[in-house]
C-alpha cells in the first residue's frame, strides 16, 4: 500500500537569486539533481521538513517565507503571508516552472505554521493571524482554490520558538505535539508565556485533540534549547548542545548520536539551504555552492537514552489498581451501613449530572477567570476560546447562543438551580453588543463543577 510522500523546506527569494519573478502568476527555481532525486522518490507517507536556518543581518527586510511541498507527484509553492499557493507545471533540465493556483487570503499567514500532505491534501497547522498565534487546522480546497477551515475540538497551539515542535505521524493520520507555549488564549491577562506540558495528539480523521501523556523533563530542557529540527519517519531529529538526537514517537525513545556523526550532521545541516531524512538517509543541498550530498544515519551510530519523549500518564494507574481495590473493599466492610446509604445518594447525583463538552469547559474558565476579577468577557474573547473567530458574523452568533444555552442548562441539571448561571449586560461602549459574565453567587460552585 501507497502513501502520500512529502516535503517541506523554506526558501528566502532576496537571498538566493534561483527564483525569478516573470509575472505575479509565475515563479521559476532553478533545477538540479537534488530536486531530480526528489521527484523520483517513492510515496511513503510521512512528511519531511527542512530546518528554518537563522537569518543574516542584512535580511530584514526579506520577502516572507516560503515552503515548497511535495505531494504525491506534484511539487508546491507555498507563501506564508496570504496563504498563496504554486504548483510546478513544467520541469527542464535547468529550471523548474511554477504557476499560481489561487489569490492572497488576508486571514492567513502561515508564519510559525505546520505545512504539511495527506493523501494528496495540502495543510497548514497553526500560524499567525490577527496579531496572535493561533492552533487552527486549514486544509486546501482544489476545487474552490481557497483555505477553508476544519474545526476541531479544542485548540492546541505548537512551541514555535525557536523551531516548530509538532510531527505528523502520516501512517496514523494523527499530529503530535510534545508540548504548548500557552499564549493568546483570551483568558489569562499575564504576558509571560507559559508551558502546558501535557502532549497532545489530534487524530485527524475525527478531528479530536487528545492528551496521551506528559513532556519528560529532560526532553523538554532538550528541546529547550536545539538548534535546528528536520522531520523523519518515526519523530523529528534536532541538535541540543552540539549533539543531534532522534526523537521518535513510534516507540517513545530519545535516541543519542555520536559525536563524530553529530559534528558532521550539524556542519552539514547548518551549511544547506535544502535538506531532509529519508530511507535514514540525510539529503542536503549546499546554500552556496549548491552540492549535493547525502549522509547515512545508521542506526549503530546512536544509543538509547534512559528517557522517554513523554511520559505516557495512562500507564501509571496500572500497578495501584489491585491495591486500590483492597483498600476501597476493606473501607466499604467496615462502615457498610453508612457507605451503602451515602453511595444510593452519590449514585442518584451522579446520574443526574450532565457532562460538560471541551469547548464549554474552555468557555465556563474563560466566565470564571473575568468574574473574579469583576470584569466580563466581551464577544470577540468568545468567539476566540470557542475557535470561530474567523467564521462569518452568523456563524458566530449561533455558535456563541447555543453553547452559551448549552452551559445554563446543564448548569440548571448539575446544581440543581433555575436561576441563569452566565449572565449578559449590554456593552457600555457600545449598546448593540452583549457582554458576559457568571452570576456572583454561583462562582465557587461553578468552580467545584469544572475541576
Amino acid at each position: 500500500m501507497k502513501f502520500i510522500y512529502c516535503l517541506f523546506f523554506t526558501l528566502n527569494l532576496n537571498t538566493f537569486n534561483a527564483f525569478s519573478e516573470e509575472k505575479d502568476s509565475i515563479l521559476i527555481i532553478k533545477n538540479n539533481p537534488f530536486f531530480v532525486d526528489l521527484m523520483k522518490g517513492e510515496t511513503l507517507g510521512y512528511s519531511i521538513t527542512i530546518t528554518n536556518l537563522p537569518k543574516k543581518s542584512n535580511e530584514v527586510n526579506q520577502i516572507s517565507t516560503q515552503h515548497l511541498i511535495k505531494s504525491g507527484n506534484d511539487l508546491f509553492l507555498l507563501i506564508d503571508q496570504g496563504g498563496v499557493l504554486y504548483k510546478a507545471s513544467t520541469f527542464t533540465n535547468s529550471t523548474i516552472r511554477f504557476i499560481k493556483l489561487n489569490s492572497s487570503q488576508k486571514e492567513i499567514d502561515a508564519t510559525h505554521s505546520y505545512v504539511y500532505t495527506l493523501k494528496n491534501q495540502l495543510y497548514i497547522q497553526g500560524g499567525y493571524a490577527d496579531g496572535q498565534n493561533n492552533g487552527t487546522l486549514r486544509n486546501y480546497n482544489r476545487k474552490t482554490n481557497h483555505w477553508e477551515i476544519i474545526p476541531l475540538n479544542k485548540q492546541v497551539i505548537h512551541q514555535y520558538k525557536p523551531f516548530e515542535l509538532i510531527w505528523l505521524d502520516a501512517m496514523a493520520e494523527k499530529i503530535i505535539v510534545p508540548f504548548q507555549g500557552i499564549v493568546n488564549d483570551g483568558i489569562s491577562e499575564e504576558k509571560k508565556l507559559s508551558l502546558d506540558k501535557k502532549t497532545y495528539a489530534l487524530n485527524l480523521k475525527t478531528s479530536t485533540w487528545t492528551v496521551i501523556g506528559k513532556i519528560n523533563k529532560q526532553t523538554l530542557e532538550l528541546l529547550n534549547d536545539i538548534q535546528f529540527k528536520i522531520d523523519y519517519a518515526k519523530g523529528f531529529m534536532v541538535e541540543s548542545k552540539n549533539i543531534v538526537y532522534m526523537l521518535d514517537f513510534k516507540t517513545n525513545q530519545v535516541m543519542k548520536m555520536n559525536n563524530a556523526l553529530s559534528i558532521k550532521i550539524s556542519k552539514t545541516v547548518k551549511s544547506s539551504r535544502y535538506g531532509y531524512v529519508y530511507n535514514d538517509m540525510l539529503y542536503s543541498l549546499d546554500s552556496t555552492l549548491e552540492k549535493y550530498d547525502s549522509i547515512s544515519l545508521d542506526k549503530s551510530n546512536f544509543s538509547v537514552e534512559a528517557i522517554s519523549v513523554y511520559n505516557d500518564n495512562s500507564n501509571y494507574y496500572y500497578p495501584i489498581i489491585p491495591l486500590g481495590i483492597l483498600l476501597i473493599g476493606g473501607f466499604f466492610l467496615s462502615k457498610r451501613k453508612k457507605q451503602h446509604t451515602a453511595q444510593k445518594i452519590t449514585t442518584i447525583n451522579s446520574e443526574n449530572e450532565v457532562e460538560f463538552t471541551d469547548g464549554e469547559l474552555a468557555l465556563i474558565s474563560l466566565f470564571v477567570t473575568k468574574s473574579k476579577k469583576n470584569k466580563t468577557a466581551v464577544i470577540s474573547e468568545i468567539n476566540y476560546v470557542l475557535g470561530v473567530k474567523d467564521k462569518n458574523t452568523g456563524l458566530q452568533k449561533k455558535v456563541r447562543s447555543d453553547t452559551i444555552s448549552s452551559i445554563n442548562e446543564k448548569f440548571k441539571i448539575n446544581l440543581q438551580s433555575e436561576e441563569l448561571i452566565i449572565q449578559s449586560i449590554r456593552s457600555e461602549i457600545d449598546k448593540r453588543y452583549l457582554e458576559y459574565f457568571i452570576n456572583k453567587e454561583f462562582i465557587k460552585a461553578v468552580e467545584q463543577k469544572i475541576k
